[in-house]
Order: structure tokens, then sequence, then C-alpha cells
């Protein structure tokens, strides 16, 4: 039987209509151990190119999923979307490097949508680094 903590995370990436409004159950996800984590990243990589996937996998550390994530990201429009800023940010939360933390600033420096420029302004805050806090700055 799945633990209450497994089903909520199920729910709330896979099932819940209003996961956009509602947000992704990431307490949930971070409560998760042994099979059920093991589990939950498998499910999450079979959901990619889902943003889903990608946050709950950086969510996760997930190193299994690396090299499907750096892909995914290099297959995706340059200095796109929301979806190469979440894949950004999960390939930080796996492994950081300089081209995840570019490409999310890129976004926010010349993004011509406000949504897109304060997608990435939310994400620089998961990248504790001085360059997304002085990019941050610049942009405010």
């Amino acid at each position: 039987m799945a633990s209450s903590a497994f089903e909520r995370f199920r729910f709330s990436f896979f099932e819940d209509p209003d996961s956009p409004r509602n947000g992704l159950d990431m307490t949930a996800l971070a409560a998760l151990e042994g099979e059920e984590r093991s589990l939950a990243e498998d499910m999450l990589l079979q959901y990619l190119p889902d943003t889903r996937g990608a946050i709950g996998l950086g969510a996760l550390r997930s190193h299994r999923a690396e090299p499907a994530l750096v892909q995914l990201f290099e297959a995706g429009p340059g200095s796109g979307g929301s979806a190469q800023i979440y894949l950004a940010k999960a390939l930080w939360q796996i492994r950081p490097d300089p081209r995840w933390l570019e490409a999310v600033i890129e976004v926010l420096a010349c993004a011509a949508e406000p949504v897109l420029r304060q997608t990435a302004a939310e994400a620089l805050y998961g990248f504790h680094n001085p360059a997304a806090a002085s990019a941050r700055q610049r942009a405010r």
C-alpha cells in the first residue's frame, strides 16, 4: 500500500486538473523514501517532456534523469519559453553548471513577455549563486 505522501505526490503531479493553480505538492515529493522515491523518479522520467516531470526530477536531484533533461534542454528553442527555464533549474539542482544559470539569466534579460521574465526571476531564487542575485537586482 502506498503512503499518503506518495498518493499526494501522484495526484498533484499526474491527476490534479488544477495543478497549475494549486501548485505541485513538493512537500509530498520530498517526503518520499526508498522504493516510493525510486518509483516517483521512474514516473517522472516517463512523464517527460512535461515540465512537471522536469520540476519533480530536479527536486529529487535525480542524476539518472540528467541525460534526458540535457537532451530536452538542448533540443528546445534557444532562450525560449518557460519549459527551458524549468529544465535549466532542474539541471542546476542536479548538477550546477554555468550554462543552466546563463540560460535563465538570458530569459530574464531578453524575453519580450513579462510572464517569462517573471518566471525566470522566480526560478533564479533557486540557483543560490551571486550571478543569479545580481541578475535579479538588475531586472528590478
